[in-house]
């Protein structure tokens, strides 16, 4: 067991030093389309989505993470801050509490951040900006699995610094849900799972080859069971950046039978940002 772990400790601490070194920096991604399950690597369906015009981020290193975890610590209750330190259940703690801790991982992506824990992150980089300009401002969240793809490409097509699939795979902000080539809409499922929801219902998609798990096709990471209040040793995540302006009013548009908003609206609501909805 000893030798397993001095082998896993090595094995690790190599791959995540020869991953990319990032720096914090958003790159802009202008509004176009994305073919999703060719970008998936699907070959026998397609279909295509709109996305609007985002920014987007690295992938959220050790450094940034630590110090989003000092800005809060004596903000919050002691049982809120330790729910945000994270912890990975695939790594032994020793080597994991190394990793949080030495200064040769600042600048590598962070691992063992939940889904949770991820939009925790992006909340607080909301209201930073929030009470610089309530009129108007960044919304920050994790990408959802189209922006995720489309932003993959539109950087390898501009050579852009900002890498994708050099390091972790990533939390996406879809919900798990049925099959991923039946119906377009529900590519971009979310679902909010509550506490008491069982298990199948806090299931998040990752994307993306990691240190430990390369797939042939991006399509066959949306099969794996992540679960949002779990943090893995292989799964870290990027930040999507959308401006928001308090003369936004949201659109409901009426679909399948229920109505629907876009993500920003719903992320507004729970963290408690003023909204205006058309009438």
């Amino acid at each position: 067991t000893l030798a397993l772990i001095k082998m896993s400790r090595i094995i690790f601490i190599f791959l995540v030093l020869t991953s990319t070194q990032l720096c914090a920096q958003l790159i802009s991604v202008p509004t176009g389309e994305v073919e999703v399950f060719k970008s998936l690597g699907i070959k026998y369906s397609n279909c295509t989505l709109e996305i609007e015009q985002f920014e987007i981020s690295n992938q959220v290193t050790v450094k940034e993470y630590l110090q989003f975890l000092k800005a809060i610590k004596s903000t919050v209750p002691d049982s809120v801050y330790l729910g945000l330190v994270p912890k990975a259940s695939n790594l032994p703690p020793s080597l994991y509490s190394e990793f949080l801790n030495s200064s040769i991982f600042l600048d590598v992506p962070v691992v063992g951040v939940d889904w949770l824990q991820a939009m925790a992150y992006c909340k607080w980089k909301t209201f930073q900006e929030y009470e610089l300009d309530t009129s108007s401002y960044g919304l920050y969240r994790l990408p959802k699995l189209s922006e995720w793809l489309y932003a993959k490409g539109f950087t390898a097509a501009n050579d852009s610094i900002i890498p994708f699939e050099d390091g972790p795979s990533e939390w996406t902000y879809n919900a798990k849900a049925f099959r991923l080539d039946t119906i377009a809409e529900l590519f971009d499922y979310s679902y909010p799972a509550e506490i008491i929801d069982p298990p199948s219902l806090k299931r998040k998609i990752v994307i993306g080859n990691s240190w430990y798990s390369t797939e042939e096709t991006l399509y066959e990471h949306t099969h794996k069971d992540r679960f949002q209040n779990v943090g893995y040793g292989d799964i870290g995540f990027r930040i999507l950046k959308r401006m928001q302006s308090d003369s936004s009013i949201y659109k409901k548009a009426t679909e399948i039978g229920y109505p629907l908003y876009p993500t920003e609206y719903w992320i507004k609501k729970e963290w408690g940002l003023p909204l205006k909805t058309e009438n």
